[in-house]
């Protein structure tokens, strides 16, 4: 039997910072996109703590793994003190 069963979405977040830092392994995106993006889902970056220039080198965290996700969330920016 068939399924008609497909991943709605991926949600990854670019730094993991809480426990330490830890980064995903290079590469690892672009096929975690591609597989989600062939099955019809979406892909969805978590920038609450990668985003707005947090991680030093670009504005958004998935910059730096060579992605462009269908949405990006975001959180606590600090009106105060802008990039």
């Amino acid at each position: 039997m068939k399924s008609n069963f497909f991943p709605l979405s991926t949600t990854c977040s670019f730094l993991k910072g809480v426990g330490g830092i830890v980064e995903l392994a290079p590469g690892y995106l672009p096929v975690a996109y591609n597989m989600v993006r062939k099955a019809g889902g979406l892909c969805i970056a978590d920038e609450v703590q990668a985003g707005v220039a947090r991680t030093g080198s670009h504005f958004w965290g998935f910059e730096g793994h060579g992605v462009i996700p269908d949405i990006v969330t975001m959180a606590k920016v600090k009106l105060e003190n802008p990039p």
